[in-house]
């Protein structure tokens, strides 16, 4: 592909690349084809950049995340995700820090939540869509409980809290990319 300031300039913010790409590309003349192409698969432009994709990509793959909710919150296409988990493509550090920071306001909110017993904030956590809470608990007996205290209208009780404090406290944990 034959050398253009623009091109290379959109090239470079796209994937990521140093800035001294550009002055190699304009002594060449050129710039390389593979970037052209729809199927480049970009390298990571750092080794914490890969650390980071697979650590959100086990994260993902567990199921307590939501991916459609993640990927609503975050403005990255389902599809992107499900390719990357395929390995046909991968996110940008950009996408993955997106993610991360949505990540980060769920700790947040798990923290908060878990602060003070408060019957309110307990259900608002219950009911947030970016996490699989029955994943998260994955204990049949505390899921049953939670439904029936759902289902009734009724604050759960001190122990019922504090096993589900405990089960999101380690999920909270888990959650570092």
């Amino acid at each position: 592909m034959e050398f253009t300031r623009e091109k290379a300039e959109e090239i470079v913010s796209k994937h990521g690349l140093s800035e001294k790409t550009i002055r190699v590309w304009k002594t060449r003349g050129s710039i390389p084809d593979k970037y052209a192409s729809p199927d480049y698969i970009p390298r990571f432009t750092s080794k914490a950049g890969k650390i980071r994709h697979e650590r959100l990509f086990d994260l993902l793959s567990s199921g307590t995340i939501n991916i459609t909710v993640l990927a609503d919150l975050t403005q990255i296409s389902e599809i992107k995700f499900g390719d990357a988990k395929r390995n046909k493509t991968r996110l940008s550090d950009v996408d993955i820090n997106k993610c991360m920071i949505e990540i980060k306001r769920l700790k947040i909110v798990i923290a908060k939540t878990f602060q003070e017993y408060i019957p309110q904030k307990f259900e608002k956590l219950i009911n947030n869509p970016l996490i699989h809470y029955s994943v998260v608990i994955k204990d049949r007996y505390l899921i049953d409980r939670i439904s029936f205290y759902r289902k009734h209208d009724a604050e759960p009780d001190m122990m019922l809290w504090s096993q589900v404090k405990e089960k999101y406290v380690i999920f909270a944990l888990t959650l570092n990319i």
